[in-house]
């Protein structure tokens, strides 16, 4: 078996294939470019980016059919959502601690406190500015810009994994610390994946009551991931997480505007009293889930998604993850029959979080009103940030200081990853992708 690195026939087979794929979506849009007609206002028609929804100029009907201007509030909130993603995602390379350890409970209280209410946040948002693109014309662009992005990070993942490069420098650009490489390189998208099933699924949940459709899309999520125990395959999980999600997303597509609207009126004019109760459940909630009694129960119980038999099939940690031992022996029939309770739970606790993060979002225009309206630039590249970082510490011996002094290290990630997303959501950064995705676009109909 060849190294990491090696230069052999097949490696050059698929750096020249990979080539000619990437380049066909170029070279079919400049011949199509003359042959393209212009729409009715005179100009090509400008792709939908945005991943959660309108872009930053749209406007979304409401509930008496007339226009209302999209909040300032929502991409305020996709900011601070991906702030907090990046910054977990930052953490997770240095969190396996032995099960002796004090801090072997970070795993844990991850998983199940601190992903689901950005991940929450996110599919709210999605869902809410969803309304306006059920069209069939306009549903096939939106599903179209999604699928592209995934598509090409995939494509370009599995190329550069092809390419004579040290390992060190292939690090940088591939997936191969993340579970078995270039076998899965579209792992982190899976919200992509997710996005493009929600949007499709949302015609069909405009047909239930809306008193019915967040009971419905909750049952669903309870069961359904849980029921794949089939090959592994990076669509089951991605799927798993996206039917687990689903009823956030939903919660925010039948959501009136006038409600949300009304809310975000209300939180402005907050009083005091009710700033300070929110504030005393917020710092009430995670003081009691960073008690020694929870940060046992964090120790045992892992996210539920691990305990399922599509993520161990199909995202099963390394060989030296001393969380390995927990998985080796595969979905047990107690945690089927209990899943209900502590989904439903779950469900409940990501919700008060999110709710709590929400009232301390900002109402008005701001900066990172702008950086909020490039989120899809920013989920896309930040892994393959987050990994040059990790390799440079490394290099810097940062893990032994880690585990020395965590809560130090935590506090530099938590006031670094407001940055790393700002520096990836610049309007220099989404030009140059939007270009690049631009040209893909291009040769759809």
């Amino acid at each position: 078996m060849a190294a990491l690195g090696q230069v052999t026939p097949a490696s050059v087979v698929c750096a020249v294939l990979g080539c000619v794929v990437l380049a066909v979506p170029f070279i079919a849009g400049k011949l199509l470019e003359e042959e393209r007609p212009a729409t009715e206002g005179g100009g090509d028609e400008k792709p939908f980016r945005s991943l959660l929804g309108a872009s930053d100029t749209e406007t979304l009907s409401g509930d008496d059919g007339a226009e209302r201007k999209r909040l300032p509030y929502l991409d305020n909130l996709k900011y601070i959502a991906q702030c907090l993603v990046v910054s977990s995602h930052y953490v997770s390379p240095f969190y396996a601690f032995p099960f002796e350890n004090e801090w072997s409970w970070v795993p844990g209280f991850r998983e199940m406190v601190l992903n689901p209410p950005c991940i929450a946040m996110y599919a709210f948002t999605s869902g809410y500015c969803s309304k306006g693109a059920l069209a069939p014309q306009r549903l096939f662009r939106v599903v179209s810009s999604l699928i592209v992005p995934f598509w090409l990070v995939t494509e370009l993942t599995v190329l550069a994994h092809c390419l004579p490069f040290s390992v060190r420098a292939k690090d940088l650009v591939t997936f191969a610390q993340c579970y078995a490489g270039a076998e899965r390189p579209s792992h982190h998208l899976w919200y992509l994946g997710s996005l493009v099933m929600w949007r499709l699924l949302a015609p069909a949940l405009l047909l239930f009551k809306r008193t019915y459709v967040i009971s419905t899309c909750l049952s669903i999520s309870l069961f359904f991931p849980y029921a794949w125990n089939v090959k592994p395959s990076p669509v089951i999980w991605w799927l798993s997480m996206g039917l687990h999600f689903l009823p956030y997303f939903a919660m925010g597509l039948i959501t009136p505007p006038r409600t949300l609207h009304r809310a975000v009126e209300q939180h402005t004019r907050m009083g005091w009293l009710q700033l300070g109760g929110v504030v005393f459940l917020k710092v009430y909630i995670c003081l009691t889930l960073l008690s020694p009694a929870f940060r046992h129960f964090f120790k045992q119980e892992l996210h539920p998604y691990m305990q399922s038999a599509s993520y161990q099939q199909c995202c099963s940690p390394p060989l030296d993850d001393p969380l390995r031992e927990h998985f080796s022996s595969g979905a047990k029939l107690e945690y089927y029959l209990v899943w209900g309770r502590k989904a439903v739970a779950q469900f409940i606790l990501a919700s008060v979080l999110a709710v709590s993060i929400c009232v301390f979002v900002p109402r008005w225009p701001s900066r990172m009103t702008r950086w909020g309206t490039h989120s899809l630039v920013a989920y896309t590249l930040h892994d393959v940030v987050l990994k040059g970082v990790r390799r440079s510490m490394d290099a810097a011996d940062v893990d032994g200081r880690v585990q020395s002094s965590p809560w130090v290290y935590w506090t530099v990630i938590f006031a670094t990853g407001p940055i790393f997303t700002a520096a990836l959501s610049t309007d220099f950064v989404a030009k140059q992708s939007n270009a690049t995705q631009d040209t893909y676009m291009s040769v759809c109909p």
